[in-house]
């Protein structure tokens, strides 16, 4: 969370942490986690917008508003996957209605 705020702040990667050298877990994760992901076909906006920023050079603010920008997309249902969660189907669908 600490890079993503410096970086947010206008910090330049080599100067966040006050220039020490610091391993952050995510800034790595993100290489493997978009690499496993285009390997199977998953779009992973998130992941992709986070490896952009820390690794390819691309402009905070840019990638941002690009991610934001995106039509909102329910997870494929083809997956056959459940998780639990406590909102009911009704709740969720009066959520959308709201949001509509």
């Amino acid at each position: 969370m600490a890079l993503g705020q410096q970086l947010g702040q206008g910090v330049a990667r080599s100067d966040c942490f006050d220039g020490k050298p610091v391993v952050v877990e995510g800034e790595w994760n993100a290489i493997s986690v978009t690499d496993l992901a285009r390997r199977l076909g998953v779009a992973m906006p998130i992941c992709e917008t986070v490896r952009a920023i820390l690794h390819d050079g691309a402009d905070l603010g840019t990638a941002f508003a690009t991610l934001w920008a995106r039509p909102i997309e329910a997870e494929p249902r083809a997956m056959d996957l459940v998780f639990n969660h406590p909102a009911s189907d009704r709740d969720i669908a009066t959520l959308a209605e709201r949001i509509a």
